[in-house]
């Protein structure tokens, strides 16, 4: 790790959001002595990297290390609480870092508001039980009762007993298209078709998780064709129908895929709106991670590291 030196002048440094890039920022601010809070929308740290966690494991024990860091050091954590410009004004800090993550716009695919559509905020709120109105939009009467049963089971807080029943049932049908075929598409996939889900990965550019580094990417985009799941490349959503995605590729052949739930991992884009609001009341903001335009974690860390040294 690189040397991280005592501030000439403490400061009063606000940190917005508890992602990975959140905690990083605010972990080497309180090390070098800036007195330090952290707020987070959500009831717990983590962000999306929480929810990745439970596709891809390795975040989990990232998104640990981080919290317990985080409670560590003398940081003062408001956790449930939306941070707005009266807020700001209240606290008076210094310094505020606005690391909200991106955000998610609705792609303009006919059909993509039917309840068979999920984005992945909402499979996320569907497992954590962070937010009971994407059940009632989205499920069953029955299929609700699961998920309020695993919110009794605190599957928020315990991403591997998640993982493990997820084996057993999750609110996705047996087919399942994945519109967006880069890191997040790719990922879910593996995610779902070791859940016995039949998969298909609908992307519009000629090459799936870009974004992977290697060898990770060849590994599993090996493993996904080897377990059935279809990658359809050059290919674009025109419709998504009851029980179906109407797609076509470059060549012009167009096909309905017969399925029982689509997922978007498309629609992530930038998320500036709060920083630039904060930025109006004067003093020093800065923005880090996905809300400048999405980085994934190796972004969002190398930004949370320079601040956090800079500040």
């Amino acid at each position: 790790e690189l040397e991280i030196r005592p501030a000439t002048v403490p400061k009063k440094v606000l940190v917005v959001g508890g992602g990975p890039a959140g905690m990083e920022v605010a972990r080497i601010a309180a090390l070098r002595g800036h007195r330090v809070t952290l707020c987070e929308k959500r009831e717990r740290l983590g962000g999306t990297a929480f929810f990745s966690s439970l596709v891809y494991p390795p975040n989990g024990k990232l998104v640990e290390y981080l919290v317990t860091q985080v409670r560590k050091l003398p940081i003062e954590l408001r956790l449930g609480v939306e941070v707005d410009e009266k807020l700001v004004a209240e606290l008076a800090p210094d310094v505020t870092v606005v690391a909200v993550g991106a955000r998610r716009e609705p792609p303009a695919i006919p059909g993509a508001e039917r309840p068979m559509v999920l984005s992945g905020d909402d499979l996320r709120d569907l497992i954590t039980g962070d937010d009971p109105s994407v059940a009632r939009e989205k499920l069953s009467l029955g299929q609700r009762a699961l998920v309020g049963a695993g919110g009794l089971l605190g599957l928020g807080d315990r991403p591997e007993l998640a993982r493990s029943l997820s084996k057993r049932w999750m609110p996705v049908g047996k087919r399942v298209a994945i519109l967006g075929g880069g890191l997040v598409g790719c990922e879910l996939a593996e995610f779902l078709s070791e859940r016995g889900r039949t998969v298909h990965v609908v992307e519009e550019s000629a090459h799936f998780a870009s974004e992977m580094a290697m060898p990770r990417r060849a590994r599993v985009l090996y493993e996904l064709r080897e377990a059935g799941v279809e990658l359809l490349r050059k290919t674009r959503t025109e419709e998504i129908r009851d029980g179906g995605v109407v797609v076509a590729n470059t060549e012009g052949e167009r096909r309905t895929i017969a399925v029982d739930s689509v997922i978007l991992a498309i629609g992530t884009v930038e998320n500036r709106k709060l920083g630039e609001s904060l930025a109006q009341l004067g003093g020093e903001v800065h923005l880090i991670g996905d809300c400048t335009g999405v980085g994934y974690l190796d972004g969002a860390f190398q930004d949370a590291a320079r601040l956090g040294r800079e500040i």
